[in-house]
């Protein structure tokens, strides 16, 4: 995937417009030079284009593969850097790919809950373990990213995306086992959460 994207660059101007006009969007915090894993709350759609606003870099994103069974909307969504993951089983090809993609200085797009939170609230879920696998094969920064307001799009209502600080993750220095992935998923969730209140 090339970072010289015509309809990526076009998508993240068109969608920072929609942002500062329709929902008088704000982003606070910054995303660090290099690559780096990006953690992002998921409530809606919309969660990936206004997440590829926050940085000039692209962000390759991991999406669940039913999105890719549709021809035409699997070209638009791989034009805008997204790649494919089963949600079905631990998918070692995608996150393989996701290892490569991030330890080769790219952004990594990745939402840990794995699927929306359709309550409603800003409220994180359970974080999938398979993410802290992702995590701990990486050594680039861990940043929490958190979109407020988006469950509300449908009201023209106030969104503003918080960008946290990198996560201290000292377990990528230990072995990998059950206890490590649990940790690494708290950790996450308390990004997160932290990063919620601006």
């Amino acid at each position: 995937m090339r970072e010289n994207n015509c309809v990526y660059h076009f998508s993240r101007i068109f969608f920072k417009t929609v942002l500062c006009v329709l929902f008088r969007g704000r982003i606070k915090g910054s995303v660090p030079r290099g690559g780096a894993v990006i953690c992002i709350n998921h409530t809606t759609n919309l969660d990936p284009p206004l997440t590829g606003t926050i940085t000039s870099k692209p962000i390759h994103f991991m999406a669940k593969e039913e999105l890719f069974e549709n021809p035409l909307f699997r070209m638009l969504i791989c034009a805008l850097n997204s790649f494919p993951v089963n949600r079905n089983f631990f998918d070692r090809k995608a996150f393989r790919r996701a290892i490569e993609l991030a330890e080769s200085g790219k952004n990594i797009g990745i939402f840990p809950e794995g699927t929306r939170n359709k309550s409603g609230t800003d409220k994180i879920g359970p974080i999938k373990r398979g993410m802290s696998y992702l995590i701990y094969h990486t050594s680039v920064p861990v940043i929490p990213v958190f979109i407020s307001g988006g469950s509300r799009w449908k009201k023209l209502g106030r969104i503003t995306i918080n960008i946290g600080e990198a996560i201290d993750l000292p377990e990528r220095k230990i072995p990998y086992t059950k206890e490590t992935a649990e940790s690494i998923c708290r950790k996450i969730k308390n990004g997160l959460e932290k990063t919620s209140k601006g």
